[in-house]
């Protein structure tokens, strides 16, 4: 069972406003044309990853692809052309979107919690499709979905979740197996080699790898209105606010601690006290009991987060990113066990 609802139009406006927003870069020209899944050139071989990893992970490394460099847009990063019906890449901003329609896009599907900004890319005459999944897998409703949108909405396609690693690509290699007629091992490539999905992603590898496809036939039956909006609900919905502004510190972070130039309003201790707000809050609210790993894990999660408020207000950058780091160590802890499994 999904644990989404359809919100109205009216409040997606209202939520895009309060959203935090994906970062700008400084704008820059757009990269030259990347070759396609299908013309890219057989000389330029990937070197093969010294990364261990899952059956289906390993697996991803048994055809070599060429080289292909992401592409950098403002707003829009981790890009990449994998057929002339499908691009993957990372959350769009406002700019982002704006690349988007020069791109030539029509169809934007977000696999991410955040509820997307579907009325500016309505406004430039594209569509959005929003369809948010875990990283532990796709489960055999959302592959049917997902086939469907790629089937039945108009191409080109982007696809894409929060840094367009994880999640956007396994959505996008659906599409690479539904629309374009990808092998699953070449659609678990490209998840690998090109938009770098992480080993600790095996669920998601196999998925693509083993899982069935619906066929055309079996998708049009399939009952799914396209939402452009979806309003995420327990722990999906807390998952999505802590991991933006746990972003926004390491943004902080890797800027000497200093507000991001490109969210100047946001500074590094108010961040810190509002990642340690949502840490404490009941995220697992409408779910099943927490069971006592869980509840000592976010006991630990909690520390952490408290202890980064106290040394923000010191100036030894030093401790801050210590503290941080305790932060994002308890984060990982957790994913391990609960997300991405």
């Amino acid at each position: 069972m999904r644990t989404f609802k359809t919100i109205t139009s009216g409040t997606l406006a209202m939520l895009v406003l309060v959203a935090f927003g994906g970062c700008c870069s400084e704008c820059k020209a757009p990269p030259e044309a990347k070759p396609t899944a299908q013309e890219s050139p057989k000389s330029a071989a990937a070197p093969a990853a010294q990364v261990t990893g899952g059956p289906a992970f390993t697996a991803a490394a048994k055809e070599t692809l060429p080289v292909q460099k992401a592409g950098d847009y403002e707003g829009l990063h981790n890009v990449f052309q994998l057929s002339s019906n499908i691009t993957v890449g990372s959350e769009p901003s406002t700019e982002g979107l704006h690349a988007m329609q020069k791109l030539g896009i029509k169809t934007i599907i977000s696999v991410d919690g955040k509820v997307p900004d579907a009325a500016t890319a309505r406004s430039l005459g594209m569509r959005y499709v929003h369809i948010p999944i875990q990283y532990k897998t796709l489960t055999d409703e959302e592959i049917a979905v997902l086939a469907k949108t790629f089937r039945e909405c108009e191409a080109p396609f982007f696809v894409h979740c929060f840094h367009g690693k994880h999640r956007g690509p396994a959505a996008s290699a659906i599409g690479r197996r539904a629309l374009d007629g990808a092998s699953p091992e070449r659609a678990i490539a490209e998840m690998r080699q090109w938009s770098g999905t992480a080993a600790d992603y095996e669920g998601l590898y196999a998925a693509v790898l083993t899982k069935v496809v619906p066929d055309a036939a079996a998708t049009r039956t399939v009952a799914f209105n396209f939402p452009e909006a979806e309003m995420p609900e327990g722990v999906p919905a807390w998952m999505s606010r802590m991991e933006r502004m746990n972003d926004a510190l390491k943004r902080m972070a890797a800027n000497a601690w200093k507000p991001d130039p490109h969210h100047p309003d946001l500074v590094p201790l108010e961040a810190a006290k509002n990642l340690a707000s949502l840490t404490a809050s009941d995220w697992c609210q409408g779910e099943k009991a927490m069971t006592a790993e869980m509840a000592a894990l976010q006991k630990d999660a909690v520390r952490a987060s408290e202890a980064l408020v106290a040394v923000l207000s010191t100036g030894d950058n030093a401790a801050k990113s210590a503290a941080h780091k305790n932060v994002l160590q308890s984060c990982t802890a957790c994913h391990k066990l609960y997300r991405n499994k």
